[in-house]
């Protein structure tokens, strides 16, 4: 994507912020995101991620209102609760639990990750991808139904209210009773 599509950051305000510039990324990734950070912004990041159209304010610059947005949006972090997800039917946000496995610096990883690196910058293996994703079936494709894991869930329960986990419990407690 080169440098002008893509921006890597480790603070939201460079998303939510008033002078914000973002209308030329195509991806932007917000690397180590917090709840803590986040929380602050939740309601921003939500419109930043949604919103079909956004305004951008630059210094000393006149306002432009109405940009396309084009920009996905990718968090990377360790932390387990790094942004609000609220209920099932939140889309927002796709997320992926992945395995520490090969976050070492073995040789062994070094020369895979390295081989690999090489066939993706290859234009032979990138047309070999494009072209897998052509042929890809997409007939039963539904955009609504999105995958849940067990982080997913986590997440949601630390997103909840507290009195309505506080209700959930007491409903529970005496549906027993």
């Amino acid at each position: 994507l080169g440098n002008f599509h893509y921006k890597m950051s480790d603070s939201v305000e460079d998303i939510v912020s008033r002078f914000a510039e973002n209308s030329q990324y195509l991806i932007f990734v917000l690397n180590e995101a917090t709840m803590k950070d986040n929380s602050k912004h939740a309601d921003a990041l939500k419109n930043a991620v949604t919103a079909e159209t956004h305004n951008q304010e630059k210094k000393s610059v006149q306002k432009e209102f109405n940009l396309n947005n084009v920009t996905d949006y990718c968090m990377t972090t360790n932390n387990p609760n790094c942004v609000r997800v609220e209920g099932d039917a939140d889309r927002r946000w796709f997320i992926v639990p992945t395995s520490g496995k090969y976050a070492n610096k073995d040789q062994a990883t070094l020369t895979y990750f390295t081989r690999l690196h090489a066939a993706l910058d290859s234009k032979r293996h990138q047309r070999a991808l494009f072209e897998w994703f052509k042929r890809r079936e997409l007939t039963n494709f539904n955009p609504r139904k999105y995958p849940s894991s067990n982080l997913r869930e986590a997440m949601i329960q630390c997103s909840e209210r507290p009195e309505v986990t506080w209700f959930k419990s007491w409903i529970l407690k005496n549906k027993e009773n």
